[in-house]
């Protein structure tokens, strides 16, 4: 009996105590008040936005507190943008949402942006407006070896403009759609209107217009003005097919102007 009882003290002293030992043991944080049993809870906590701010007093984080070495970020120039609304890292529950969010910060200012590609595309309007008295097209001006290089550098600078612009929009069919778009307009400069590749970019240019219309109407849940935008660009595009060998120089300019109201609007209710 008394070995039996040595036996099971010996057991237990070997397989229960360090298992009850393991569950009695505590983490804990005196400066958050923080008491927990398990060791990822307490490394959960170790990342909270509350144990950063007590334990580094709003000066440097780190994001991973096992890690050390890793980049640190300073939280009082930490500014994210979100559905626009503002949020410091006051507002953020993990530290881990600001990695995500990084990119936000340093945002690229969109009105900047649209400025930048409205004084772009202003100036090669102009110089049309200004040289046109009796071409039956747009393209009878743009195509014109005296100015089409002059246009088309202007065109380049703007592309860069609308592309960086799509970036901030964040939807991968727009940029592909502006891409085309793009390709048709340096195509429709450079290719001379006598070449039957010339009137492919303009179709293509069209196309890519009515399909981006299309594609905001649908993101946008059928906003009534820009349904009625797309509604006269169609009735437009219809115009300048059946009038195709006659004057159309004023159906291009409606055409034109109507999908640059139609960016404008996109831009702002947004």
């Amino acid at each position: 009996m008394f070995i039996c009882s040595l036996q099971k003290s010996w057991y237990y002293s070997r397989m229960v105590m360090p298992k009850n030992a393991e569950k009695c043991r505590k983490y804990v944080c005196a400066n958050c008040n923080f008491i927990c049993s398990k060791l990822s809870n307490y490394n959960t906590h170790l990342l909270t936005a509350k144990h950063q701010m007590i334990t580094n007093g709003n000066q440097m984080i780190t994001i991973n507190p096992k890690k050390s070495h890793k980049k640190t970020i300073n939280i009082k120039k930490l500014v994210l943008f979100k559905n626009g609304t503002f949020y410091t890292f006051y507002h953020l529950k993990r530290p881990n949402i600001i990695i995500k969010n990084l990119h936000n910060i340093y945002k690229m200012n969109k009105n900047v942006l649209l400025s930048f590609m409205i004084l772009c595309y202003l100036l090669p309007i102009l110089f049309v407006y200004y040289n046109y008295t009796s071409n039956n097209s747009v393209s009878n001006i743009i195509c014109d070896s005296k100015c089409k290089h002059y246009i088309l550098v202007f065109m380049l600078l703007m592309g860069i403009g609308t592309l960086l612009y799509e970036l901030e929009r964040n939807d991968k069919y727009s940029q592909i759609i502006i891409c085309v778009l793009l390709i048709g307009i340096y195509g429709l400069i450079y290719v001379n209107e006598t070449h039957i590749i010339h009137y492919y970019f303009a179709f293509l240019v069209f196309i890519a217009i009515l399909f981006f219309m299309i594609r905001h109407c649908y993101l946008t849940s059928c906003n009534t003005i820009l349904i009625s935008s797309l509604c006269l660009e169609i009735l437009t595009l219809f115009y300048i097919l059946i009038s195709i060998n006659d004057n159309i120089f004023y159906g291009e300019i409606i055409y034109i102007f109507n999908f640059a109201f139609y960016y404008l609007y996109l831009h702002f209710i947004q």
